[in-house]
């Protein structure tokens, strides 16, 4: 069973994650909502010092964390 890696970092929320009882994880869910943080943090900011936002909160980014299962 192949596993997907998710687009966007288990600790990224926006608003929209809590109108549409779920997890948004489309970047065009986000874009009309400006406001995003790091669950981590609890800030604008991740871990790294680096905004959060759609675009930025991706594989590759020291700070990234796969979504998992248990946050679906």
């Amino acid at each position: 069973m192949d596993q997907q890696v998710s687009f966007i970092c288990q600790y990224f929320r926006t608003k929209a994650f809590y109108t549409d009882g779920g997890h948004a994880v489309d970047p065009a869910d986000c874009a009309s909502t400006p406001l995003c943080w790091c669950v981590h943090t609890t800030i604008i900011l991740g871990p790294d010092d680096v905004l959060c936002s759609p675009e930025m909160c991706r594989p590759g980014r020291a700070c990234f964390r796969e979504l998992s299962d248990q946050h679906v």
